[in-house]
């Protein structure tokens, strides 16, 4: 038992030396060295038959973010998916949620409002079922963006001014900004 255990420990120390490598040559903008750490702290979950589900989990969410910065969508969005499935297999509500926004950020990046906002949507319960307020602003911002992209403008207002005043119930000034800065470009066009 002692020697699994060490074993465990051994692998995951590997395991977290790839994914800081990873995230240290995408930082310098090698997409392509980065994204073969990750995938080699993927294979080492694999061919030791180890699960390591949630740490597995984080790995497929950093080379979703590399693939996005690539601008590779179809893999951003297949590493995102299988992400948000051990969240969810997990029970990991905040997890699950962090993945469908990021997936709904990558069809907002890609154009595709339509695909987005459902994601959006369904992060936002997730988060709110979490009590994560700031998250649920987060949600609520994206999904305004998406909603003033389509021409959903009215929609789109009401969607920033919740997330204006969430992030000003909690203190998140710089964000609260952000977003009344949003609200006055678009209600200027209104």
């Amino acid at each position: 038992m002692c020697a699994k255990k060490g074993n465990d420990d051994r692998l995951l120390k590997k395991i977290s030396l790839l994914n800081s490598a990873g995230g240290n040559l995408a930082q310098k903008g090698n997409f392509r060295a980065s994204a073969l750490c990750f995938n080699k702290a993927l294979d080492l979950f694999g061919k030791r038959g180890h699960t390591f589900a949630e740490h597995r989990a984080g790995v497929l969410n950093n080379l979703g973010h590399v693939f996005v910065k690539a601008r590779l969508w179809d893999d951003a969005l297949d590493a995102f998916t299988q992400s948000a499935s051990i969240f969810e297999q997990l029970k990991d509500r905040a997890g699950c949620a962090f993945q469908l926004q990021n997936l709904g950020s990558v069809y907002r990046d890609m154009g595709d409002a339509a695909m987005a906002l459902p994601y959006y949507e369904k992060a936002l319960a997730l988060f709110d079922e979490a009590g994560l307020a700031e998250q649920v602003a987060d949600s609520h911002a994206n999904a305004a963006g998406v909603l003033a992209d389509a021409g959903h403008k009215n929609e789109a207002i009401s969607r920033f001014q919740q997330a204006a005043a969430l992030y000003g119930r909690i203190g998140a000034e710089y964000k609260a900004r952000l977003v009344s800065q949003n609200l006055a470009v678009l209600t200027a066009g209104h």
